[in-house]
């Protein structure tokens, strides 16, 4: 083997290329589930779905942004440093989605114990 220590194995190649394609289809698929959450009114009056498409939007970014990278890393360009790009992103959604997770989890066990009173009440009642 030949080759210089700047230019990566074809295998790397290859897989940089399955990566980012595979990052980007699934950040088409939650920008498009976002989008048909947020641009249709009746959707929007549900708070559930506000909730997902709220979870979904970071993903997506963080996808299309590893998808950039792999894209870049398998072209051979590096236009901007991966490392601290990666680390960045990776940050800021791990906590946009740990808020997200928080506030999901909050509705639900205030619809939980809502629910609940409601049972109370329905069996005091008999």
């Amino acid at each position: 083997m030949t080759e210089s220590s700047t230019e990566e194995p074809l295998l790397w190649t290859v897989c940089n290329w399955i990566i980012s394609a595979l990052n980007y289809g699934a950040s088409i698929l939650c920008l498009f589930v976002f989008c048909s959450i947020m641009t249709n009114k009746k959707m929007r009056m549900n708070a559930f779905n506000l909730y997902v498409g709220f979870m979904i939007f970071p993903d997506s970014l963080y996808a299309m942004t590893m998808g950039f990278l792999y894209l870049s890393k398998a072209l051979g360009i590096a236009l901007i440093p991966p490392y601290r790009v990666t680390v960045f992103v990776y940050f800021v959604n791990f906590e946009v989605n740990f808020f997200s997770n928080g506030v999901v989890v909050y509705e639900i066990n205030k619809l939980i114990q809502q629910s609940n009173n409601r049972h109370l009440e329905a069996v005091s009642e008999i």
